[in-house]
């Protein structure tokens, strides 16, 4: 018994130095090594956590200690997946051993990026395959591992799960069942997670660490000015943090009716000349009726396809969009669809009367252009067949992936700037537009 507790001492002491070690190195993170406890489970093997504590086996972190392993960077492995709440991903269209795989390599691929101590050799096969990764995607993140270990044979992926591995997920909880909608939830829960104060559902957990993982970057943005060691973790968590949007319910809003009136007057002069006909000065005064506009319109949808933007993703915009407009119409055509691509000029102007006219632009679709960005080019192309066809505009979608020239003066139709962006960053719009930013996610 007393060798079991001397055991448990131990252990309890290497993590609390662990913890002081990482306090010191990462201050940002005093806020959730405040707010989280650590238990010792010997039916446990290794390190892991369930979202509301990290537990550990003793034994495992002294031998860790012995052979002088960083328990530090194991704790923050752990840290890490809290704060990117990889716990509380809904897995219902996922292959849990892809998806634990793919989380423990976007967190190394952070702490692959300070200066904590890790072993050599790992590291640099991690490197390599970092770089492999980047071939494909800008970011490294679970979803992007997720679908680049998705595409490996069983043999390379385990390899790869292997060299990866760092803590156990075992008690990550599925959420694809009775999952709660996210405006149910408050949008501020209190930030504790003390043992035994309160019993957090999924949703609020996840909610919860959302919430610390939002603190979190504010102190690690201030303390980044002087530490640039802290970017990899700084820009997972932005990242992490952006809000998900909803195009389906966006593009649905952007094309709804508008209920208009039946003519151009307020009210219906036949009633009020009925009125001071028959009943002498009494003029009766009937309000119009509105109606909601049923005529065909037009919708523009233009791609930006300066060299920055990718044809498979261009290609994925479209397809959502057209799926999306038509569902709008119903039976029902409400739309004329027309797709435009440009870059500094307009490259190709595409009418689009059925599914079977944009399955086959879709099937010989390639990016013309390659050139700078100029969203003027799209205004003017449109006003200039307007003057021709004087056919009723709807709007314009217009799906670009960086910023350019806008027009000086509002079109009076409505514009929507939709763009396509991982980091999602803020890109400023004149007041006219509406604007939306979208990551690889948002299309899926």
């Amino acid at each position: 018994m007393e060798k079991e507790e001397l055991k448990s001492k131990l252990a309890a002491k290497i993590i609390a130095n662990s913890e002081r070690e990482l306090y010191l190195q990462f201050k940002f993170l005093s806020i959730t090594f405040g707010n989280l406890g650590f238990s010792e489970d010997e039916s446990l093997s290794g390190i892991g956590t369930d979202g509301r504590n990290v537990f550990y086996n003793a034994g495992f972190i002294i031998d860790c200690y012995d052979k002088d392993l960083s328990v530090s960077c194991l704790i923050l492995h752990t840290v890490i997946h809290l704060l990117l709440r990889h716990f509380a991903k809904n897995l219902s269209r996922r292959s849990i051993n892809l998806w634990n795989a793919a989380a423990d390599m976007a967190v190394w691929n952070i702490i692959d990026g300070t200066d904590i101590k890790s072993e050599a050799k790992n590291k640099s096969l991690r490197n390599a395959v970092y770089k492999e990764i980047n071939k494909k995607t800008d970011i490294i993140n679970a979803d992007s591992c997720y679908e680049f270990i998705s595409s490996l044979t069983n043999e390379r992926f385990k390899k790869i799960a292997d060299l990866f591995y760092s803590d156990n997920h075992g008690m990550w909880e599925n959420n694809a069942e009775n999952e709660k909608d996210p405006d149910e939830i408050p949008a501020a829960l209190d930030v504790s997670l003390t043992a035994g104060e309160k019993d957090f559902s999924d949703e609020e957990l996840s909610k919860l660490w959302e919430n610390l993982a939002a603190k979190t970057l504010t102190d690690a943005e201030m303390f980044n000015h002087a530490n640039d060691n802290f970017e990899p973790f700084i820009d997972a968590l932005r990242v992490n943090l952006a809000k998900r949007y909803d195009y389906g319910k966006f593009l649905r809003k952007f094309l709804s009716e508008r209920e208009v009136i039946k003519s151009g007057e307020d009210f219906d002069y036949i009633y009020y000349t009925y009125g001071l006909t028959h009943y002498k000065n009494m003029p009766l005064i009937e309000n119009l009726e509105y109606r909601e506009e049923n005529l065909l319109s037009d919708v523009y949808i233009a791609v930006d396809t300066s060299g920055s933007t990718k044809g498979e993703l261009v290609k994925k915009f479209l397809e959502e969009t057209y799926s999306l407009v038509s569902s709008v119409s119903g039976n029902v055509k409400k739309f004329r669809i027309y797709i435009l691509q440009c870059d500094d000029k307009v490259r190709e102007f595409k009418e689009i009367s059925s599914y079977d006219e944009f399955q086959k632009l879709m099937n010989d679709f390639v990016i013309i252009g390659g050139g700078g960005t100029d969203f003027t080019k799209v205004f003017e192309f449109i006003e200039e067949r307007r003057k021709q066809t004087h056919e009723k505009i709807k709007g314009l979608l217009y799906f670009t992936d960086g910023n350019g020239l806008f027009p000086k003066t509002a079109p009076d139709y409505d514009t929507a700037f939709i763009f396509y962006d991982d980091y999602r960053n803020n890109y400023n719009v004149p007041p006219w537009c509406v604007k939306l930013v979208l990551s690889k996610e948002d299309l899926k």
